[in-house]
């Protein structure tokens, strides 16, 4: 790798060129051309204008890393480019260090998965929330289904351990709807397991069972059960 390809890879990480400019210059360098800098670096978005889940919620700036020579070919001997470098600081709204790119490179994380993340809820997600979220096969529209069902406060834990129980967002909002609110995700997992749904909730309330509270829900069912 040449010490120019070196400094444009640099220049992206300071946001002195966007990705498109980054592109050219490294392609008219393997072509053995050298350009010169564009005297005026201009930010563009980086082609996700389709996407549904844009724009994103905006961080707190923070400086650009600099990195050093043997980080820019650690960069490039993992295969990453200069657009997933910019694809990724636009995704988190922030500079990431040539550890935490190789670390979602080399955990298949794309920047359309971590932008679509936060702006369906998640404007906080760090790194490893990401990667987290990613290898439990998370994906960003089942986080924007669960906060529109209601719980629009989960950390990417919670999510996680919703998803890998099979809680749908159509279940929670059910729930919801039959006046059982406030759910944790523990109460969530235990009534979907003990077979509670909203139509056993709306028969205890035909009975004249009107103030039910989700530990009180638990124990008719158990009851219930017993007596079967």
């Amino acid at each position: 790798m040449s010490t120019t390809a070196l400094q444009v890879l640099q220049m992206l990480s300071e946001g002195q060129l966007t990705v498109e400019e980054a592109d050219a210059l490294l392609a008219a360098l393997d072509r053995t051309e050298a350009p010169a800098t564009p005297a005026t670096p201009r930010r563009e978005a980086t082609g996700w204008d389709d996407d549904p889940f844009w724009p994103l919620p905006e961080r707190e700036s923070k400086p650009f890393p600099r990195f050093t020579l043997q980080q820019l070919t650690e960069l490039k001997d993992n295969g990453i480019k200069a657009d997933y470098i910019g694809g990724m600081r636009a995704a988190f709204d922030e500079p990431l260090d040539a550890e935490a790119l190789i670390r979602l490179k080399d955990e298949g994380v794309e920047p359309k998965y971590v932008a679509a993340l936060r702006a369906s809820g998640l404007d906080t997600l760090t790194v490893e929330e990401a990667i987290r979220l990613y290898s439990e096969g998370v994906k960003a529209k089942y986080v924007a289904a669960i906060r529109d069902a209601g719980l629009d406060s989960l950390a990417p834990e919670e999510l996680i351990q919703l998803y890998s129980e099979g809680i749908k967002a159509e279940y929670v909002a059910k729930l919801r709807g039959a006046g059982i609110a406030n759910l944790d995700v523990e109460q969530l997992v235990m009534l979907q397991n003990m077979g509670v749904d909203a139509d056993y909730i709306t028969e205890m309330q035909a009975l004249g069972m009107l103030d039910l509270t989700p530990d009180a829900i638990m124990q008719f069912s158990r009851a219930g059960r017993h007596r079967r």
